[in-house]
């Protein structure tokens, strides 16, 4: 009698009027809003006035955020144990605390020793909030259009970041010396959201009681993406598994160095800061529609689509970057290079849904967004180090779109071979 009792308490609802994974949803949108949003998509606009008030090389400046990218690939290779044995809620508040510590840590610093250890904690709590975390979220509590979750919660870093970027440009501006009070401004604001985020947040549906979203309206024809996939081990013997981790570290390098060097470069070429702020502002807010879109299309005609047509787009924003001259120069490239962006972060956990199924997919997933991160890591360093040495980035944009043109052609084919390996399984 007892026992039956028991296991009634247990079971889950079958359709509440409003499921917590709304709330659940929003919490994340939050997240990315603010994490993503202050921490990560603006740093373009400290480059400069950073490296002009303390006299550092932007390449020993860049050190910085070698040290994140690093620590953020190193924790993502091991995520699928970490999550595990911490759970996600956990990881979020332990990600937050550490983001709002990297700020500060930024806001007081004039050496590079203090600058790389912002770093580190600004890589782990980014490791702990964002796209892998959020791709382990997801998958917990939605069953159906996850690329359109996905992509929605992700796009929440092109408004945070438009958002960050009229707020901390003025304070940066403000003084030789503003970009301090603008890290204090980031950290202030980083503690508050994470408090809030984590009181929202819940491990997985099942601990209330719940089913995930859409179990109810499950779709009777399985998608490709719902692939079981290859075990790891197995996996692990494939030639196109590392084919794939070469080709996303180098979309790491070319990707999140047009990206992270576009302000600085619009400065070196006598763009005004007006100007940049607002172009930073404009493609933010278009990199919000390019992440929801790009996971709404993936839904629809597929990841290695839309794979092409982002990989395309950041060629182009390369070449258009490199001869940025005026105004209308500077807003065409921040359409392309919103385009292309999806590349490093909604596409990932899409990515290894789809290739390696759903066996492997906490592991690889970590692993995926680790190559991303680890190839930023490097290309942060050496594309400014190419700036000391030569006093422009033109010469070495132009050299990474070259490049890209053979890596579209190559992540296309190990796409194919992934697919041959699904409809023999």
């Amino acid at each position: 009698m007892n026992s039956e009792k028991e296991k009634t308490a247990k079971a889950p609802a079958k359709s509440p009027k409003f499921h917590y994974g709304w709330v659940v949803f929003a919490a994340c949108v939050i997240m990315i809003f603010v994490t993503l949003g202050f921490c990560s998509s603006v740093k373009s606009l400290f480059l400069a006035p950073v490296t002009s008030d303390t006299g550092l090389p932007r390449s020993l400046f860049s050190l910085a955020d070698c040290t994140r990218y690093i620590v953020v690939a190193a924790l993502n290779m091991v995520f699928g144990t970490m999550v595990m044995k911490l759970g996600a809620r956990r990881m979020v508040a332990i990600g937050f605390l550490s983001l709002a510590v990297s700020q500060f840590l930024y806001s007081i610093s004039s050496s590079v020793i203090v600058f790389c250890l912002g770093g580190a904690f600004l890589g782990l709590g980014l490791a702990f909030t964002t796209t892998t975390i959020i791709g382990y979220i997801v998958e917990k509590w939605f069953t159906n259009s996850k690329g359109t979750i996905m992509g929605f919660i992700l796009a929440a870093n092109g408004i945070g970041a438009s958002v960050a970027s009229q707020v901390l440009s003025p304070i940066i501006e403000s003084s030789v010396s503003g970009w301090r009070n603008a890290y204090r401004t980031s950290a202030i604001i980083v503690l508050i959201t994470g408090v809030v985020v984590v009181l929202l947040l819940r491990e997985k549906p099942s601990d209330m009681g719940l089913e995930p979203l859409g179990k109810d309206r499950e779709a009777k024809k399985k998608k490709e993406a719902d692939w079981d996939g290859l075990e790891f081990d197995v996996l692990k013997k494939k030639s196109y598994f590392y084919v794939t981790l070469a080709v996303l570290f180098l979309y790491g390098i070319f990707v999140q160095s047009y990206s992270s060097c576009s302000s600085a470069h619009m400065r070196d070429v006598g763009v005004d800061a007006v100007t940049i702020a607002n172009v930073v502002s404009v493609s933010m807010i278009l990199l919000f529609l390019t992440k929801t879109f790009s996971g709404f299309l993936c839904d629809k005609l597929g990841l290695r689509r839309v794979m092409f047509l982002c990989a395309v787009c950041a060629t182009a924003a390369m070449v258009l970057l490199a001869f940025v001259k005026t105004p209308a120069n500077a807003y065409t490239y921040c359409v392309f290079g919103a385009l292309g962006l999806p590349l490093e972060t909604v596409l990932m956990p899409l990515l290894a849904r789809e290739m390696f199924g759903k066996k492997p997919y906490a592991h690889v997933m970590g692993i995926l967004v680790g190559m991303i991160q680890l190839g930023s890591c490097i290309g942060m360093f050496f594309t400014n180090y190419i700036f000391d040495v030569v006093g422009t980035y033109k010469g070495v944009l132009l050299a990474y779109a070259a490049i890209m043109v053979v890596l579209i052609i190559v992540m296309d084919r190990m796409i194919v071979a992934a697919r041959k390996d699904r409809t023999v399984a």
